[in-house]
């Protein structure tokens, strides 16, 4: 072996190098080279020190431009992973921008050491795309061709990676340009010197000598025959260089063919996973030996030992180069070397904004929570945070300890400057007054939280989401064992600010389980409401953070908030322990009920949750007080599951029978299949929503308090559970969603004999605008609600249906088959008849709109032949629709009207029965011919 070890950069605390800790492997980011940054201008924060130029000297070091104390200081916050007293965020910022400068120069010498001009490889399709991980890692090949799209819009793969680890180096290869390298079709002579001088750097040559190679787990197929090729063209490239014989250098064998002879190990990822063990630590040894490695992906997906080999290598794994097919063709990598890849470009710029304040936005141009209007905002602040946001929790969802004093992310120090920066923000703000600086360090304190460590100041302002004195709260102990749900369920635990709590995991189950802090979605809080409306934290919301199987993380929020956990699996029973949580007013059960009146009297927590079967409730204290200020919490739990659980879910086609109907049973029998269980936990946030009334999803978030069979929480759950497909064609996007509401206050009506208060509908002039031939009518959700009820009123009246509301979960069950269906050709050809589309290819269908979907659906519903009751409402099909349901051969729905009081719908669905011939008149309201499903009068 010849050694000449080459130095890329000085070796300092904190250095972002190559150590392989779990965290900087996994959150530096990924992405590849974009063109170069232009320097924003210079300027001093009015401290005693220069603020740094976004590309310093390269001699630059880890601390350039601190004074000693404040380099004692911000080492001294590093050490013990939270901010040191007297320590700044700007001085943080500092460090990160030189370490961030050191990373993207730590490959240059190497990237130089490789380049050559005019390289040509034809990267075939089961080639993989590579992705470098900053800092301890580099783009060495990129593509800038494509067979397929715009190759100049499209961002450059990167088909060789190189990194160094002890005193050895490393190449990864996304594909083997070894194959048929004697064609000439595949590599071009540039390409052919690059890759000799890539393997004379590998070996720390001098030049071309004979190697002594070690060759592991190669392919060697008719179209694959790598254990042939690469030794031919080492042959040609390395005279009387020596290797192995193919396969006894393979899995546990590999070790004994590391020797200090060994110049270079060549290796892919054939064999079994049961060989993993023996490959990684023969791997290990090689780098620790200073022996060169050269990773080559034989072809297709990444498996087992892939994947750890090329973690080892500091490289991940990306897309397939299938769908762009993108090479090299003439490449020049010159122009590539130095440059710093996004999103570090961009963070690079957020942070030299922060330092320089270079700009000052104008936030009176954002329109509540968007700023995209505000110039230069998102270039130079923005996009950078976001991509810092994403980076962190990408850690933490891997429990990463990025704070450790012995990590080298550099992700650290804007952490810990977010940290500092947090204990100065004071809500509210005002966007018209409040100075530019204190918005932009609030926002980075915003995106800059981070979760998995064990110190973490509590932030001594939350605005409106909570106060933070807790010197009351008492930390507990507690074991939860619960069913998880999609998308989560409540844990029934407080996480306090600046506390850590413990969570551990009981038991050795497979799925991955994952928790987090708060159910507010970050678009439910704006930054801006109005002008002074920055009132809290935007992103109270944790990352989910992973709890494997027996195993314990220990997690700490500087905002506090209830705990939530989430599975991958549906169903997934599971035990958690918590230490070092608080107890808030939460229900889960009969037992719970005293305990929980008592902490909602006492109000010491400004949150409170009450978990029923199948929807749960995360409410700000007050409006959870005002709404038992309606309901004792039994009651208010009997009648959330039933007209936000049951009643919806029947409605909505899924495995509910209601009074003993099964006639959904039969109906989707009839199309082999069974109906849906509930496998969804619907949440709802009280809170202040961003979204005025409220906003859809799940949870959906309003600012109201809740309320079982008030229409605002009903229309709320409805807009989750319609289907697109039950929108008519251009009309409002409600016209279907209040359906659900409606039969739930039906029910409470029929369960009660109160007044079910539904919204006002006009059939009246409905009624006088289809006589009078208005075409088309005003596509509004009002009047396509009605237009669904007469529908209903209709299937009922004329015997196609024994209770109209039937029609709804049956168009559930045709979208859900409808939906399937679409997956795949083969699904297609399969289900196609069975749906009324024997004739539609699928390219059609994928296409085709909601009238005609609907033309067809309610016919196969009803069994009646919509299209004509449908067209006096001016919603047609097309004429593949027309022949597709008239080969049905159905009876046809007649053209009646059904003339319901404004909110008489809601007490049942028999009406008088009008004739649409123009004699007909609208009855009057004491006609009597409304028929009231509770008296039967």
């Amino acid at each position: 072996m010849k050694w000449m070890l080459l130095t890329l950069c000085i070796v300092l605390a904190g250095c972002g190098g190559s150590s392989g800790s779990n965290d900087s492997a996994q959150g530096n980011g990924n992405q590849q080279p974009t063109t170069g940054e232009t320097d924003p201008p210079k300027q001093t924060d009015g401290g005693p020190d220069t603020t740094p130029d976004a590309n310093p000297d390269p001699a630059t070091s880890l601390y350039t431009g601190l004074s000693d104390e404040q380099r004692q200081l911000v080492q001294l916050s590093r050490q013990q992973g939270s901010v040191a007293a007297g320590a700044a965020g700007n001085d943080f910022l500092r460090v990160a921008l030189n370490q961030l400068h050191m990373d993207q120069h730590r490959f240059s010498e190497v990237q130089q050491q490789l380049l050559v001009n005019g390289i040509s490889w034809q990267v075939p399709a089961d080639a993989i795309q590579l992705q470098a991980r900053f800092g301890h890692s580099a783009a060495a090949l990129l593509s800038n061709a494509a067979e397929v799209g715009d190759a100049q819009a499209a961002s450059p793969a990167a088909f060789a990676v190189v990194s160094q680890a002890g005193g050895g180096r490393n190449l990864a290869l996304a594909a083997n340009p070894m194959r048929n390298w004697q064609s000439g079709d595949v590599i071009n002579a540039s390409m052919q010197k690059w890759l000799r001088n890539a393997v004379v750097w590998l070996t720390q040559q001098q030049s071309a000598e004979p190697l002594q190679v070690a060759l592991a787990q190669l392919s060697q197929t008719e179209t694959k025959p790598d254990e042939q090729d690469i030794r031919s063209w080492l042959d040609h490239t390395f005279p009387n260089s020596r290797y192995n014989e193919a396969g006894l250098c393979d899995g546990d064998r590999l070790g004994s063919c590391i020797t200090s002879d060994t110049d270079l190990l060549i290796l892919s990822q054939q064999g079994n996973s049961t060989e993993l063990s023996s490959i990684q630590q023969a791997l290990t040894q090689a780098q620790q030996q200073g022996v060169g490695v050269l990773y080559i992906h034989n072809a297709g997906s990444v498996n087992s030992i892939g994947q750890a080999m090329l973690s080892s290598l500091e490289v991940d794994a990306g897309s397939s180069n299938g769908a762009a097919r993108q090479y090299l063709l003439q490449q020049d990598m010159s122009s590539l070397v130095n440059v710093l890849p996004e999103p570090y470009a961009s963070m690079q710029k957020t942070i030299v904004t922060l330092l320089d304040v270079a700009f000052d936005f104008d936030f009176s141009q954002c329109n509540n929570g968007d700023c995209s209007e505000v110039p230069d905002f998102y270039p130079h602040f923005w996009n950078g945070a976001e991509a810092l946001q994403q980076q962190l929790r990408q850690l933490d969802y891997q429990h990463s300890d990025l704070m450790h004093a012995d990590s080298d992310n550099w992700l650290a120090w804007l952490v810990l400057a977010g940290d500092e920066f947090r204990q100065h923000v004071r809500y509210p703000m005002d966007r018209e007054q409040t100075d530019n600086l204190e918005f932009l360090r609030a926002m980075f304190a915003d995106v800059s939280v981070y979760y998995s460590r064990d110190k973490n100041p509590a932030a001594p302002d939350l605005g409106t989401f909570s106060r933070t004195d807790f010197s009351h709260s008492q930390a507990i102990a507690k074991a939860v064992e619960l069913v998880v749900k999609s998308p989560f369920r409540a844990v029934g635990v407080y996480v306090l600010p600046g506390q850590t709590i413990t969570v551990e995991r009981i038991g050795d189950g497979t799925a991955s389980i994952s928790v987090f802090i708060n159910s507010i979605d970050d678009d439910a809080t704006w930054w801006w409401k109005g002008r002074s409306q920055y009132r809290r934290p935007k992103y109270l919301r944790s990352a989910p953070i992973l709890v494997p199987a027996g195993e314990r993380i220990r997690i700490t929020s500087p905002y506090g908030g209830t705990l939530q956990i989430s599975s991958e699996a549906q169903n997934e029973r599971v035990m958690l322990k918590t230490i070092g949580g608080a107890q808030h007013p939460f229900w889960a059960e009969e037992s719970d009920t005293s305990r929980f009146n008592r902490d909602i009297e006492k109000g010491q927590y400004d949150w409170a949750e009450v978990v029923t079967q199948n929807l749960e409730i995360h409410s700000k204290l007050d409006k959870m007080q005002a709404t038992l200020n309606s309901y004792e919490i039994e009651d208010l739990v009997e009648k959330t599951e039933l007209y936000l659980g049951r009643y919806p879910s029947y409605l909505s086609g899924k495995k509910i029978n209601v009074d003993g109907d099964v006639s959904l049973e039969r109906f989707s029998q009839k199309y082999s299949t069974d109906l849906r269980a509930v496998d969804t936990v619907q949440h709802v946030v009280i809170d202040d929503s961003s979204c005025s009334w409220g906003c859809p999803g799940n949870p959906y978030h309003k600012s109201a308090s809740f309320s079982p069979i008030l229409h605002g929480d009903l229309h709320l759950l409805g807009i989750g559970l319609a289907s697109q497909r039950f929108r008519f064609t251009g009309w409002d996007e409600h016209v279907a969603t209040n359906l659900y509401s409606y039969y739930s206050k039906y029910k409470y009506y029929l369960n009660t004999g109160q007044s079910p208060q539904c919204q006002s509908l006009p059939f009246e002039r409905l009624f006088n605008d289809v006589v009078t031939g208005v075409d088309p009518l005003s596509p509004t959700w009002s009047n396509g609600a009605a237009i669904y009820l007469q529908l209903m009123m209709a299937a009922q009246s004329q015997g196609a249906l024994l209770d109209g509301w039937q029609l709804i979960p049956k168009l559930h069950i045709l979208d859900q088959l409808t939906e399937q269906a679409l997956a795949d050709n083969d699904s297609w050809f399969a289900s196609r008849e069975m749906l009324g589309l024997r004739d539609i290819p699928r390219s059609v269908a994928l296409n085709m709109d909601s009238n005609d979907w609907l033309s067809i659906a309610i016919s196969l519903a009803l069994e009646r032949d919509v299209r004509r009751f449908l067209e006096m409402y001016g919603i047609r099909g097309n004429n593949y629709v027309q022949t597709a349901v008239a080969s049905f051969s159905l009876p046809e729905l007649e053209r009646k009207f059904y003339a319901s009081g404004p909110q008489d719908y809601c007490k049942g669905l028999v009406h008088p029965e009008l004739e649409i011939d123009g004699s007909s008149v609208w009855p009057s309201d004491d006609s009597g011919a409304d028929v009231d499903d509770i008296t039967g009068e």
